[in-house]
C-alpha cells in the first residue's frame, strides 16, 4: 500500500519543457510538452514538430516516397519501478536552448529502452527535458517526489 502522503500530487504542478535541436542538415526540430506525476507512473506528454518545414516537406516526402522522421504528439507513461534516476541538472551545456546564464533540464534515466523508443531525443535510456529557470523549483519538487515513489515501488516489489 502506498502511503497517502506520497500520493498527494496536487501540490506538485506539471513542469513544462521545450527545446529546439538542429541536426547536421540544419533542420530544426521543436521538442516540447510537460511532465507530471500520476499515482502509478511518471507521464511525459508533448509534441515533436519541424516548425520551419511544416508546409513543404510533407508534400516532397509524399511525392518522392521519403520516410519522415518522427513528428506529432506523444504520451509516455513510465512506471515508477522502471525509473532508474530522475533529477534536475544545471550547467553550461545541459540543454539545446539557452534560458539564461545556466541551462536546466530534468534528466530521466530508465531501466528498459523500450519505454523511450518513440522519442528520437531519448538516447540509451536517457531523456533530457529542458525547462526554464522559472520551473527549476517545481522540477526539483517533482523529481524528489518521483524518487520517493520509485523507492517505495522498489521496496514493495521485493
Amino acid at each position: 500500500m502506498i502511503p497517502p502522503e506520497l500520493l498527494t500530487t496536487r501540490d506538485i504542478r506539471a513542469v513544462h519543457f521545450s527545446s529546439v535541436k538542429y541536426d547536421d542538415a540544419g533542420e530544426g526540430r521543436r521538442f516540447s510538452g510537460l511532465v507530471r506525476l500520476d499515482p502509478d507512473a511518471l507521464v511525459v506528454e508533448g509534441a515533436v514538430s519541424f516548425p520551419h518545414t511544416a508546409t513543404w516537406v510533407p508534400k516532397l516526402a509524399q511525392r518522392f516516397g521519403i520516410e519522415m522522421k518522427f513528428r506529432g504528439d506523444f504520451s509516455l507513461s513510465i512506471p515508477y519501478a522502471d525509473i532508474d534516476r530522475i533529477e534536475v541538472v544545471t550547467g553550461w551545456f545541459t540543454t539545446y536552448e539557452r534560458t539564461g546564464l545556466f541551462r536546466q533540464a530534468i534528466e530521466l534515466s530508465v531501466k528498459r529502452l523500450s519505454l523511450l523508443k518513440p522519442l528520437p531525443e531519448a538516447a540509451k535510456g536517457l531523456l533530457r527535458l529542458p525547462c526554464s529557470k522559472h520551473d527549476v523549483a517545481s522540477g526539483q519538487a517533482l523529481a524528489s517526489r518521483a524518487q520517493l515513489l520509485t523507492q517505495h515501488h522498489r521496496m514493495t516489489s521485493l
